[in-house]
């Protein structure tokens, strides 16, 4: 009996709008997490593998006789590549190129060997050339003529380089160049540190953690969007307690005549917070369903507009969920607090 009077409050203005806010709030609050989730992916995307090691450059000499065991070195140089009656500079990385294999980048062709490279798939797009193809570089004033291996894919700056075997360019005599040592963590990593910045003739400059700096960037941006998620579930809470205050003055006459016909207090109040609980959970999965279209909405409009790549916005099963179970809870329990408020004085 109880569901079939409840449509007949469900259909009240102060139904209508309660839901409605309640629609628009957590609608809100969906498109916030999902951009928030897709910054995050971008993010951790442009800042590359983690390389879980200390990193420094090191200028003016190599690290032959640092004695390092387990550690990758790179030997980068910056070269002007002659194309198409262009000249487009790129990074000339000289490292042992096994490393591709377990960063998991997608190499197609075959390993470099003697005056041959292996180009990131991005810069081998901009030059419009492919394996087999010849490329002209120049290192500081040394001209070298390579021919295209392979090609890889990869989620980091690998994709816009130019990859030559290790100890290269000694053997070309290129010049000048920076060296990269990545020190893997182990047992031995505070004295192999300690022999790189006590070695002769080296500028040694540590780098920063990208990885662990954008890792604390997004725990900052997940407290922030969490404190507007608790704001936002409290703005639910009175939303849904003032429409149930409204929902119950204006219900006025059908709860006389409910008590009329036997229904006493208890009646009254389980069939109100039924009226509650229902719009409660529509108006929570309206706008989860509305955060979500919306996002998707505005991201397609904005790529039309501007005609390039918009940030994609990220929503999981398990976001939705929380997010749909917050505004719930919050608009249920506004609602029950209010009732208990406007019902519980009075005397019948």
């Amino acid at each position: 009996m109880l569901p079939e009077l409840s449509r007949i409050f469900l259909l009240k203005r102060a139904s209508k709008e309660t839901l409605l806010s309640i629609a628009l709030i957590v609608g809100a609050l969906t498109s916030m997490m999902a951009f928030a989730n897709g910054i995050t992916a971008r993010t951790e995307e442009l800042g590359g593998t983690d390389t879980g090691s200390k990193a420094f450059l090191v200028v003016g000499g190599n690290t032959a006789d640092c004695g390092f065991n387990d550690s990758t070195k790179r030997t980068v140089a910056f070269g002007k590549i002659s194309t198409q009656g262009e000249n487009i500079d790129a990074p000339v990385i000289s490292t042992d190129l096994k490393y591709l294999e377990r960063s998991g980048a997608e190499l197609k062709g075959e390993m470099p060997r003697g005056d041959e490279a292996i180009v990131g798939d991005f810069l081998a797009e901009t030059l419009g050339v492919q394996i087999g193809d010849g490329l002209v570089v120049r290192v500081n004033g040394k001209r070298l003529d390579l021919k295209i291996a392979g090609t890889v894919k990869s989620k980091t700056q690998t994709s816009t380089s130019l990859l030559v075997r290790e100890n290269f360019f000694p053997r070309v005599g290129a010049g000048e160049k920076v060296g990269l040592t990545i020190v893997r963590p182990g047992e031995e990593e505070e004295s192999a540190i300690k022999r790189l910045k006590d070695s002769q003739n080296l500028e040694v400059a540590p780098l920063g953690d990208v990885k662990g700096f954008i890792r604390e960037v997004n725990q900052q941006a997940f407290s922030l969007i969490s404190v507007w998620v608790l704001i936002g579930c409290v703005v639910v809470l009175v939303g849904s307690g003032v429409g149930a205050a409204r929902l119950v003055e204006e219900s006025g006459e059908e709860l006389e005549t409910l008590r009329s016909v036997g229904g006493g207090r208890k009646t009254s109040f389980l069939l109100m917070f039924l009226t509650v609980s229902v719009i409660a959970f529509s108006g929570s999965l309206l706008g989860v369903s509305l955060g979500i279209a919306g996002s998707q909405v505005v991201t397609t409009a904005a790529g039309w507009f501007t005609g390039g790549g918009i940030l994609t916005p990220i929503l999981d099963l398990h976001s939705v969920f929380e997010i749909f179970g917050l505004a719930s809870v919050s608009a249920i329990g506004g609602g029950l607090i209010s009732l208990a408020n406007v019902m519980g004085g009075s005397e019948t």
